[in-house]
């Protein structure tokens, strides 16, 4: 009887330790995760380890306070839609595509709420001193208003997504783009549904129409760059959408464009960041 309770204990304390250990890697996990260190590192003393803890939290924390900014949810100031540049989103960008781009502007993050697209879009507009609404529902309104008088205008520069089956491009303008672009029922004071995200394919030709600006993006999934410009085609003004591999100079991409402003935004699944060109210049 001895002899099985020493070995149920043995068995407890080894439980035990494997658990503490666990808990020690769990932990130690999540140090390095927030540290941005690496676990095989040699010569960091625990002093460095705190001291980058701290470092972590304070960037944490200031990101935390930059949400809490937005005060009018009605119209967002340059304050109350921008945020700081974290760990997690600039780790959805490879370095090397960080510095290519940075060599055209400095990228600004934007809040993630479903209407990034548009803060995005709005910072590089103000950025360029052209006027722009900073109320999101109005602005979803006019987009909306203005692709219902001109679909058949802007169809051309639309990528087709979604069902297809026997729809033309009007019906997919008219059952997905139109109710994801505005709805009356929505606030989109702090955010919006899933539903009513909107790919850049669809997003910036509408956009681009609408505001008579060059818009770029550098879709960072697919590694390309797409542009929608205007151009004169036998005497008459053509909007005309193209892909390059790459991530390009956005100013190159506009030369022979009759339109003036350019809007620059990387896209990263339904996610959008602005890009402030250094210099902008036609």
């Amino acid at each position: 009887m001895k002899g099985i309770c020493e070995e149920y204990t043995k068995d407890l304390d080894t439980k035990e330790k494997n658990k503490n250990n666990n808990e020690q890697d769990d932990s130690s996990y999540i140090e390095y995760e927030h540290t941005n260190m690496n676990p095989d590192d040699e010569g960091e003393g625990l002093e460095d380890i705190n001291d980058k803890k701290v470092e972590a939290n304070e960037q944490r924390l200031k990101h935390r306070n930059s949400i809490k900014v937005q005060q009018d949810p009605e119209t967002f100031t340059e304050k109350s839609y921008l945020c700081v540049m974290t760990r997690r989103s600039r780790k959805s960008i490879r370095e090397d595509v960080i510095k290519t781009i940075e060599k055209y502007g400095s990228i600004q993050n934007v809040f993630a709420d479903g209407n990034c697209a548009f803060y995005a879009s709005i910072v590089c507009l103000q950025h360029q001193g052209i006027s722009v609404n900073t109320n999101i529902k109005e602005l979803r309104k006019s987009l909306y208003d203005h692709l219902q008088n001109t679909k058949k205008d802007i169809s051309n520069t639309l990528t087709f997504t979604g069902k297809k089956g026997r729809r033309t491009k009007q019906d997919f303008i008219n059952q997905d783009v139109l109710p994801q672009l505005w709805k009356k029922s929505a606030s989109y004071k702090r955010g919006c549904h899933k539903k009513s995200w909107l790919h850049a394919d669809t997003m910036f030709p509408i956009m681009a129409d609408y505001f008579k600006c060059n818009f770029i993006w550098f879709d960072i999934k697919n590694n390309y760059t797409k542009a929608i410009v205007c151009k004169k085609v036998k005497d008459k003004e053509k909007n005309v959408i193209f892909t390059r591999n790459g991530f390009l100079n956005p100013k190159s991409l506009c030369s022979t464009s009759i339109w003036d402003g350019r809007v620059v935004c990387i896209y990263i699944n339904y996610y959008y960041m602005a890009v402030k060109e250094y210099e902008y210049v036609k």
